[in-house]
C-alpha cells in the first residue's frame, strides 16, 4: 500500500511540476494529463499487490495529480521548488529499489 501510494504521488509531484513550468498556459490541460498519469502509475503499482492498494494508488495519484502544476505556477521561483520536486521523485524510486527483497 505505501508503495502504491509513495510513487503515484512523488510522481504526480514532479511530473506536473516540470509540466506546470513548461506549459504554464495550459494549466487546465496540464492538470488533467498529470491527474491520469499519476492514478495510471498508482494503479499499475497497486495491481502488484491487491484490490485495496489499488484504491488508495488511485486516489493518492488523483489528490497529488490536482495539486502538483498548482506548486510550480503559483510559486514565486519556480526552479529550486522543481528541483526539490525531482529530487523527491528520484529519492523515492531510491527507497522504492532498497524496500524490495529479492
Amino acid at each position: 500500500m505505501n508503495i502504491s501510494m509513495t510513487v503515484s504521488t512523488v510522481s504526480a509531484i514532479a511530473f506536473g511540476g516540470l509540466w506546470g513550468l513548461q506549459f504554464p498556459y495550459y494549466a487546465t490541460w496540464v492538470t488533467i494529463i498529470v491527474t491520469i498519469f499519476a492514478m495510471l502509475v498508482g494503479m499499475i503499482f497497486g495491481a502488484l499487490v491487491d484490490y485495496q492498494t489499488i484504491v488508495t494508488g488511485v486516489s493518492g495519484g488523483i489528490m497529488a495529480g490536482l495539486m502538483s502544476p498548482m506548486i510550480v505556477m503559483h510559486s514565486q521561483h519556480p526552479v529550486p521548488i522543481l528541483i526539490f520536486c525531482i529530487f523527491l521523485f528520484f529519492f523515492a524510486i531510491f527507497m522504492l529499489c532498497t524496500s524490495v527483497k529479492v
